[in-house]
């Protein structure tokens, strides 16, 4: 009985750091397309402003 509850408590550990990880990669993947929507922003901006002048 003992036995089954560690190897419990070991399964839920290893699936929580594997949510951890995935939810880490997801992040990152997340921050490189913000950061490439904001550059198309201002490229943006700048041609607006281009045109008004």
């Amino acid at each position: 009985m003992q036995e089954k509850f560690i190897y419990m408590i070991v399964s839920v550990f290893v699936i929580t750091v594997l949510f951890g990880i995935l939810i880490w990669w997801q992040l990152g993947r997340v921050q490189k397309r913000a950061l490439e929507a904001k550059k198309k922003k201002e490229i943006y901006l700048e041609q607006m402003q281009k045109k008004q002048e």
